[in-house]
C-alpha cells in the first residue's frame, strides 16, 4: 500500500482490516522521509518506485498486488511496470495523469505549508483531531494527519517535494505498456484534486494494451476517500480485485508455518503493528522471519502489517460512523467490545478482543492478543526486523481441547486447554500492568494516535451556537408522511394568507385528501438513499459549518432544523439551552429575504419565546443575497459546470422559487432581490444581458405569482430557436423536489419537448466548499461582538442585518 503526498500508512487502516479478515497478509509502508521512516524523502516518482521494488524483494516477496492513493498511484504504477509478473493486480485511486498540480498551489506548499494544507483539505476542516480509531472518520483528519507528517521531517518540505514530483512525472504511458497485470481504477465521481476525467487517458492506454480494466467511481471524492468513508472505497474492492492493500502471498509473512496453517488458524485473527523499537527484542524463528531481510539501504522503515489468518461467513463489522471492529464468527457473535490498546515504554502492546457470545460456557473461545513492536531497520545486515506476537480467539471444537496454534515470539506457546488459556491472559496481563504507561481507548493503534497540539479540545462546551434553518421535507416519499409535512406547511398563514376560517376547511377536506399521493410519487423519484436530498444537504452544511468555524478557532455549537418537519426549531433551540447555550444566531438558508420564508423562520423562534421563560440572546440573519461570498460560490459552481461540459451554453437561465406577486406589492422585498443577485451573478460570470434569463417557478394555486414562469419560458426559448440551455436554481442552497423534479425532469421534458437539443442543469449549492466557506463567512460577521473562543478576541466585525 503506498500513500499519498502528505500521508502516511494510516490512511489504509480500515481497508488493511477488511483484507486480512477475509485471507490476505497486507503491508502499508510509510515512504522514505514520511511518518516515521527514516531516510530523504523520494524526489521523484521513479525514485519512489524503485524504493518500492527494493523493498519488496528484500521482503522476499514474490508476487504481490499494488495500491497507491493520488500520488502513490504513479508509485504503485512505475513499481508494478518494474516487477512485471510480479505484480499480480494494481489499484489506482484518486489517479490522473498528467497530475499536473496548480502554480499556486506549489507556491503555497514551498512558502506557506499550512496554508497549502488547507487548500487541499476543504472537507477536512474541524477543531476535532484525528480518527478515534481505523474505519471512523471525523472532520479534521486530513488536517492533523498533514501537520503531523509535514512536523515529522522538519528538515524536508515534504509536500512540495511530493507536489513537484506529480507535476514532473511523465513515463505513465511507458509503465502502462509494460504492465501484465488486471488494473482497477477508484476515482471520485466530484474529486476536484484528481478529477475522474483526469484519469480517463491513462484508463484509454491501459485497455489499448489490452489489459483488464476496471473502473469504479464512488461518490464523493477520493482524494479524501480513506479518511471520509473508508467503507465505501472498502466495497470497490471486491474479488478477484481485491487489491486495495499490498496483498501479499498467503505464505510469504509466516514462512516458519506448515503448508496447513490456513485450516489451522481458520478461525484465528493475527495483527501486527511494525514500528520502531528494540530489534533484539526479535525472535529469529518468530513470525516476521519473511521480513528480516537485508536491504541495500540503511534506514529505518516503519510499515503496518495486517495478518490474513482469519475467515468466518460473517462480515467484518466496521462502520464509518463506528470505530468498532466486530470480529465474531457466525456461530453465536452478537455483541463487540472495542480492541483496547495499552502502549508502553517497551514498544509492547497488550489487547484483548472479548466479544460476547450466547452462552459464556466455552473458555476455550477466549484469548489474548500481546503484539510486541520492533523495528524494521532496512540495513545490510539482518539486524533489520519486525516481531509479533500475536494470539486469536480459538475454535471451540470440544470442552476439553483446541486446535493447537503456534505463536510467534518470546512468549509463543501451544494453546490447548482452558487452564493454559486464562493462564497466558494473566501473564500478558502481567507484563501490562509492569510496563503500560497508558490506555488508549478505542482501539487505536500508537501509531494512530494524535499529538496534542491535534487533539481535541477538552474546554467546556461552547455557549455560542449557530443554528442553519431550511424549509423542511417530509420523513419518508409515502402519503402519510406527506400528508403530515403538507398540513404543518400549508397551514402556515405565511405560506397561505386566506382567512384560516376560509382555508382550513379547504386544506383538510380537499388538499390533504388528494395532493398527499401525487407529491408523494415525486419525491420517490429524487429520494437518495440517505434520505430526502434537502435534509441530507442540510445535514451536511452543518457539519461542514461547523469545521470551518472550528478551523478559524470559533469554539460555537453548529446544529440544522427545519421550519417544516425534524428536526424543529424549536426542538433544536430546547436542544442547545440544555447544552449550556446561552447565544443562538438564526441563520435561514434563503439567501432572498421574504416573509414567506426568512419571516416564518422568525415566528417559529418567537413562538419557542413565548413558551420558554429563560431565553438565549438572539441574532437574526435576514438577507445574504448580494454577500460577495455567496455570489462568488454561485459563479464558480457555474464556471465549474462549464468547465465539465466544455463550455456555456447559448443561455444561462437562473429560476428563483416564486412567490404571490400580492407579496410583493404589500412590501415583500424578494423579487427584488432576486434580480440583484442575478445581475450580480452575471456580471461575476462576464455575461451579457441577453445571454441569461431570470424565471420564477413552483407556483401554486391560481393566483397571479411573479412571472415569468420558468417552464413555459424554457418552451418559449426552444420553440424561438434556442437549442442549449444551462438552468440553475440560484435562490435554493441546497437540492430539493423543487430543483431536482420540478426543474432536472419536469422543465428538462417540456424543453426538451419543445424542441430544445440540451438541457444542462446545474446542481444548487449543496456541500460545495466554497459555498461553506460563504456560509462561514456570514456567521462570523454576525457573530460579531459574542465570545466564540476567536483568536484575538471575537469574531471580526461586520454588518448586521
Amino acid at each position: 500500500m503506498v500513500h499519498g503526498v502528505l500521508n502516511d500508512h494510516s490512511v489504509w487502516g480500515f481497508q488493511s482490516r477488511h483484507l486480512a479478515h477475509h485471507g490476505w497478509n497486507v503491508l502499508a509502508v510509510d515512504l522514505p522521509g514520511h511518518g516515521r521512516s527514516g531516510g530523504e524523502a523520494p524526489q521523484s516518482v521513479e525514485e519512489a518506485a524503485d524504493f518500492i521494488v527494493a523493498l519488496l524483494r528484500t521482503l522476499g516477496v514474490e508476487r504481490a498486488a499494488l495500491v497507491g492513493h493520488s500520488w502513490g498511484s504513479l508509485i504503485a504504477l512505475e513499481a508494478a511496470a518494474r516487477l512485471g509478473d510480479a505484480a499480480t493486480h494494481l489499484a489506482l485511486v484518486g489517479t490522473a495523469y498528467p497530475m499536473k498540480v496548480s502554480p499556486a498551489l506549489i507556491e503555497a506548499a514551498l512558502n506557506e505549508p499550512e496554508k497549502a494544507l488547507r487548500m487541499v483539505n476543504v472537507f477536512s476542516r474541524s477543531s476535532l483531531a484525528s480518527p478515534s480509531g481505523a474505519g471512523f472518520w471525523t472532520f479534521g483528519a486530513g488536517m492533523a494527519l498533514g501537520r503531523r507528517v509535514l512536523r515529522s521531517n522538519p528538515q524536508v518540505n515534504v509536500f512540495h517535494r511530493g507536489f513537484v514530483a506529480c507535476d514532473r512525472y511523465a513515463g505513465a504511458e511507458a509503465a502502462v505498456a509494460a504492465l501484465a497485470c488486471p488494473v482497477l481504477f477508484a476515482l471520485g465521481a466530484q474529486d476536484q484534486m484528481t478529477q475522474p476525467r483526469a484519469a480517463q487517458g491513462l484508463i484509454a492506454a491501459a485497455r489499448a494494451a489490452g489489459l483488464d480494466v476496471r473502473v469504479e467511481t464512488l461518490p464523493g471524492k477520493s482524494s479524501r476517500r480513506m479518511q471520509r468513508t473508508p467503507a465505501r472505497l472498502r466495497m470497490a474492492f471486491g474479488a478477484p480485485w481485491q487489491c486495495a492493500a499490498l496483498l501479499l502471498d498467503r505464505r510469504q509473512l509466516r514462512r516458519e508455518q506448515p503448508a496447513q496453517a490456513g485450516e489451522v488458524f481458520h478461525h484465528g485473527g493475527l495483527r501486527s503493528l511494525v514500528r520502531p523499537g528494540d530489534a533484539g527484542a526479535v525472535d529469529p524463528d518468530g513470525l516476521h522471519a519473511g521480513l528480516q531481510g537485508a536491504m541495500g539501504v540503511e534506514r529505518g522503515i516503519v510499515t503496518h502489517v495486517e495478518h490474513g489468518l482469519r475467515r468466518h461467513a460473517e462480515p467484518l463489522r466496521g462502520f464509518v460512523e463506528d470505530a468498532r471492529i466486530g470480529l465474531g464468527d457466525a456461530e453465536g457473535a452478537r455483541r463487540h467490545a472495542p480492541l483496547e490498546v495499552f502502549p508502553s515504554p517497551m514498544r509492547c502492546s497488550a489487547a484483548r478482543m472479548l466479544s460476547r457470545r450466547r452462552a459464556l460456557r466455552s473458555w476455550e473461545r477466549w484469548a489474548c492478543a500481546c503484539t510486541t513492536s520492533a523495528r524494521t531497520t532496512a540495513a545490510v545486515s539482518a539486524s533489520a526486523s519486525s516481531a509479533a506476537v500475536a494470539g486469536a480467539r480459538v475454535p471451540s471444537q470440544s470442552r476439553s481441547t483446541c486446535s493447537a496454534l503456534r505463536m510467534a515470539g518470546q512468549i509463543g506457546q501451544r494453546v490447548s486447554s482452558r487452564s493454559r488459556v486464562i493462564a497466558r491472559m494473566r501473564a500478558v496481563s502481567s507484563m501490562v500492568a509492569e510496563n503500560s504507561a497508558t490506555i488508549a481507548f478505542p482501539s487505536l493503534p500508537p501509531h494512530m494516535n494524535a499529538s496534542a497540539a491535534d487533539r481535541s479540545q477538552t474546554a467546556p462546551m461552547p455557549r455560542t451556537a449557530v443554528l442553519l434553518c431550511n424549509l423542511g421535507t417530509p420523513e419518508a416519499p409515502t402519503a402519510p408522511a406527506l400528508r403530515r409535512y403538507l398540513a404543518q406547511f400549508l397551514s402556515d398563514p405565511r405560506i397561505v394568507e386566506i382567512p384560516r376560517a376560509a382555508w382550513l376547511p379547504i386544506l383538510h377536506g380537499i388538499i390533504l385528501r388528494i395532493r398527499p399521493a401525487k407529491s408523494a410519487a415525486k419525491y420517490a423519484s429524487i429520494w437518495m438513499p440517505e434520505g430526502s436530498p434537502l435534509a441530507v444537504w442540510t445535514e451536511r452544511q452543518a457539519t461542514l459549518l461547523r469545521g470551518w468555524l472550528g478551523e478559524a478557532g470559533l469554539r460555537v455549537q453548529v446544529r440544522h432544523a427545519m421550519r417544516y418537519g425534524q428536526p424543529s426549531i424549536a426542538g433544536q433551540l430546547k436542544a442547545l439551552q440544555a447544552e449550556g447555550v446561552d447565544r443562538v444566531l438564526v441563520l435561514p438558508l434563503y439567501p432572498q429575504y421574504s416573509g414567506t420564508t426568512t419571516a416564518s423562520v422568525s415566528d417559529d423562534v418567537c413562538a419557542y419565546a413565548l413558551r420558554t421563560r429563560r431565553l438565549p440572546e438572539l441574532r437574526f440573519v435576514n438577507s445574504y443575497h448580494d454577500h460577495p461570498a455567496y455570489i462568488d460560490a454561485l459563479a464558480r459552481s457555474v464556471r465549474a459546470h462549464w468547465q465539465r461540459e466544455g463550455g456555456p451554453a447559448e443561455q444561462l437561465v437562473m429560476s428563483f422559487h416564486g412567490i404571490p406577486e400580492r407579496a410583493v406589492r404589500l412590501g415583500d422585498p424578494y423579487q427584488q432581490e432576486c434580480l440583484a443577485t442575478a445581475a450580480l451573478l452575471a456580471q461575476a460570470l462576464g455575461l451579457a444581458p441577453d445571454r441569461y434569463r431570470v424565471t420564477f417557478q413552483s407556483r401554486f394555486g391560481k393566483a397571479k405569482w411573479l412571472e415569468p414562469y420558468t417552464e413555459p419560458t424554457l418552451i418559449e426559448m426552444a420553440r424561438g430557436g434556442t437549442r442549449s440551455v444551462d438552468v440553475m436554481c440560484p435562490g435554493f442552497t441546497s437540492d430539493c423536489l423543487e430543483t431536482l423534479e420540478e426543474i432536472n425532469q419536469e422543465a428538462r421534458e417540456a424543453f426538451l419537448h419543445a424542441g430544445g437539443r440540451e438541457f444542462r442543469y446545474i446542481p444548487c449549492l449543496n456541500a460545495d466548499s466554497a459555498w461553506i466557506t460563504a456560509l462561514s463567512r456570514i456567521a462570523q460577521e454576525h457573530l460579531s461582538g459574542w465570545d466564540t473562543g476567536a483568536p484575538g478576541g471575537a469574531a471580526a466585525p461586520g454588518p448586521a442585518r
